[in-house]
Order: structure tokens, then sequence, then C-alpha cells
């Protein structure tokens, strides 16, 4: 996955769909089909890591481990499709109102992940630990 770091609360993740972060919940759409939604049924421990890089090309990540719960009812559809079309277009209704009809699909779920541990990685600082330990040395 790559964090879009140009805006907060929004990442967009490996198979292009969005990642949309509510306070400690992280949620994203995708087909009911896929095979990521058939081990959620199994198992909702899930790990989620973003990845993405910085100005100044320093990898930053984020791992977030905690339980997904499938989402098929409309109001949570369409509130979840209310809140990604207006934070991928927000100064353009008509590009909103495509999405929303691209995600109008009976299949579509949204998973919700309540996040239990959040782990996090600036290569910046790990670098500047390493310039520090080495002049140490």
């Amino acid at each position: 996955m790559r964090a879009n770091l140009e805006h907060p609360g929004r990442m967009a993740c490996r198979d292009d769909d969005d990642l949309l972060m509510e306070g400690r919940q992280n949620l994203e759409t995708c087909g009911g089909q896929r095979p990521r939604v058939a081990a959620v049924r199994r198992d909702s421990r899930v790990c989620v890591i973003v990845s993405g890089q910085a100005g100044s090309n320093a990898s930053l990540a984020v791992t977030i481990k905690g339980r997904c719960q499938i989402h098929h009812d409309a109001p949570t559809k369409q509130w979840f499709f209310d809140q990604l079309t207006k934070m991928a277009f927000p100064d353009n209704e008509g590009a909103r109102q495509s999405m929303l009809k691209l995600l109008a699909s009976p299949d579509r779920v949204v998973l919700s992940i309540t996040a239990e541990k959040r782990f996090s990685y600036d290569g910046a600082k790990m670098a500047q630990a390493l310039m520090n330990a080495m002049q140490a040395a």
C-alpha cells in the first residue's frame, strides 16, 4: 500500500481502493466476492500496512493491527461512499456523482478495521539516528 501524504486521512491501497481513516476506524470498500472478504469472514483479525514517501523521499509506514467487520447494509455503504467521494472530489460535484454511480454495486461491501495496535516507521528519523550513531563511534 502507499500513503497519499497530501491528503491526511486518505490512503490509497495496493489495489487502488481508498482507505478512509476516522478516529480508530479505518474503512475501505471492495467487491464482496474478493478473497480478502472471505478471509475476514473466517478470521476477523487483520493487519494493514500503509507505506509511502515524504517530500524528502524518506520512507514512511504505519502498520495497523486490529479486527475487521464487513458491512453490507445500505446506510453504512451510503455514508462511506458519501465521505469517500467528498474527500476525493471536494470541488467537483460531477466527478463525485460519477464515482457514486461506480460504487453503486449490490456486491460492494465496506470493511471497517478497528485498530488495536499501531506501529510506525519514519525513514528520515532512522537515517538520522544511524548517522548520529556512526559519528559517535
